[in-house]
């Protein structure tokens, strides 16, 4: 009993002393092999205490191992981040120029109202000019073609002809459908046209009015004027004027007024 215990015991210390000397140089060999272990050993053998020798060598292998398992993440990450940083560069111009653009289209946005103002203002401006001029002007219809050849003075010829058929009329008791029209331009042809139901009314209400030179209905009342260049406009006119419209033609006349475009100088 007593020999299994020292066999034992010696075995233990054996083991311990391998372990405890893993990280330290071997012992000399003057040394004993059996002589009796130290205090220290004998600790160490009983596993309740590392030796401080021991402490230190491992927490020197760890710090080693963590330098260098950080030195090579940082060698390994180091292109990986300057990869990151020249995306992030980028991105942030890519930023700016979108911004950059976007200010851009807004200020030539801007710049696009402002001309298609001043292009329907300068177009009004034009017809108005246009028209006062044709104003000078008359159309005559009823002219056999090629008559004013040979004819330098259109009045002087004009006059000729009017006399000439006049006196041709009478003597022969046969009409020729002679026709003296206002010059106009295209477009106040067709204004006229989309107004000619409100002008149709004021006659029929005998309230006098004139044709402006941009082809606007033009009534004066009261000290006021009051003018319809539009369906829209056509109608508050005839509703200030307290002239009546049938439900047919208010309705008509609503449904023309979705394709009527707008004009600059409704009032």
């Amino acid at each position: 009993m007593g020999k299994s215990g020292v066999q034992k015991k010696k075995t233990a210390s054996v083991k311990s002393k391998s372990v405890a000397t893993f990280f330290r140089p071997e012992a000399s060999p003057s040394t004993p092999q059996n002589s009796p272990p130290k205090m220290a050993d004998a600790t160490e053998a009983s596993g309740h205490q590392d030796s401080p020798s021991s402490k230190r060598d491992i927490q020197l292998l760890k710090d080693d191992l963590q330098a260098f398992f950080k030195s090579s993440m940082t060698e390994l990450l180091q292109p990986v981040h300057n990869k990151l940083e020249e995306l992030t560069e980028g991105l942030g111009a890519a930023g700016r120029a979108a911004e950059s653009a976007l200010e851009m289209a807004e200020k030539v946005q801007t710049e696009v109202t402002t001309l298609k103002r001043a292009e329907a203002i300068m177009q009004t401006k034009i017809s108005n000019l246009e028209n006062r001029w044709r104003q000078l002007n008359l159309k005559f219809r009823g002219i056999s073609e090629g008559a004013e050849q040979g004819t330098k003075d259109l009045p002087t010829f004009i006059s000729r002809w009017l006399d000439k058929e006049l006196k041709s009329n009478e003597d022969t008791k046969s009409h020729v459908k002679i026709l003296v029209l206002l010059d106009l331009a295209p477009e106040a042809i067709e204004k006229r046209k989309l107004l000619k139901p409100f002008a149709d009314k004021l006659l029929e209400a005998k309230i006098r009015f004139r044709w402006s030179a941009t082809s606007s209905i033009t009534v004066y009342r009261e000290g006021s004027l009051l003018q319809a260049s539009t369906i829209q406009t056509g109608l508050l006119l005839l509703q200030k004027l307290k002239v009546p419209l049938t439900t047919e033609e208010t309705e008509a006349l609503q449904d023309a007024s979705c394709t009527d475009p707008p004009h600059p100088n409704d009032t």
